[in-house]
């Protein structure tokens, strides 16, 4: 029998901490480089992924979603079991299915949502240490609120990326940003189309620095509109707070919605 030549999408669920990011380097782990393995084993040929997004090191995500063009008549169900008993216990696929050979995971995703999680007490976490990041100084709970909010809508955030960011577009659209607090918990949800690079972490970073008192509720307002650079706002959080929750995908690929 003849092999198929198929696009196959995954949808990923990792924790990035062993991990040198998303993205395959000539050396370090990598959360692809680790998939691309696998799958390489499983079907006998060289596998390259297409990711959504590229989460950075020590960054999780519950619903990665990729895809990988390759030539095969194995059932779908064996890749995904074959495929799991290959990755290492931080690296789960919890979705193989066939895709359209013009489907881009990328290019047609409408909606990434991400959550900053953080446990605010005294002690850092044991059980959660790698998951959560932690702040031991007693956080005014009205006013990180009223700072997350002020993302909300359509704003220009180049003063919250990295200088490495080489994005030409920076004026975005925060389709939600919120704080959920539950006990000593505290959960940043984002979603928007495109995020920059380090976005999300220089958003919380900067929400907490207003707590702080080191930044003002008028100086992200001016940042926000453009007037200001990345040197006024606040501090990058840690990256083992972040997870990417997943991608949202509209007509005629919803069905590969990772949320």
């Amino acid at each position: 029998m003849f092999d198929v030549k198929r696009n196959l999408f995954l949808c990923l669920e990792y924790e990035g901490t062993r991990y040198q990011g998303w993205q395959r380097q000539a050396a370090g782990l990598t959360v692809q480089g680790e998939v691309e393995r696998a799958l390489s084993e499983v079907l006998d040929q060289r596998v390259s992924l297409r990711a959504a997004g590229r989460t950075d090191a020590g960054v999780h995500a519950l619903g990665q979603a990729a895809l990988c063009f390759v030539e095969t008549t194995l059932p779908i169900r064996a890749i995904f079991h074959r495929a799991n008993r290959a990755l290492p216990d931080d690296i789960v696929i919890r979705n193989v299915a066939e895709a359209p050979a013009g489907f881009s995971a990328r290019g047609h995703a409408v909606l990434r949502h991400y959550r900053y999680r953080l446990i605010n007490r005294r002690t850092p976490p044991a059980v959660d240490r790698h998951t959560w990041a932690h702040v031991a100084m007693p956080l005014d709970r009205s006013l990180l609120h009223r700072a997350v909010a002020l993302y909300e809508g359509q704003h220009e955030f180049g003063a919250f990326r990295s200088s490495a960011c080489r994005a030409k577009r920076t004026s975005l659209t925060m389709v939600q940003s919120r704080l959920i607090v539950e006990d000593d918990r505290m959960i940043f949800d984002f979603a928007c189309r495109s995020f920059l690079h380090h976005m999300v972490r220089i958003l919380v970073g900067t929400a907490l620095d207003v707590v702080r008192g080191r930044v003002g509720l008028a100086d992200v307002e001016r940042l926000l509109v453009g007037k200001g650079d990345r040197s006024q706002a606040g501090r990058t959080a840690p990256a083992c707070g972040l997870v990417l929750i997943g991608i949202e995908y509209a007509k005629p690929y919803e069905r590969f919605s990772t949320l």
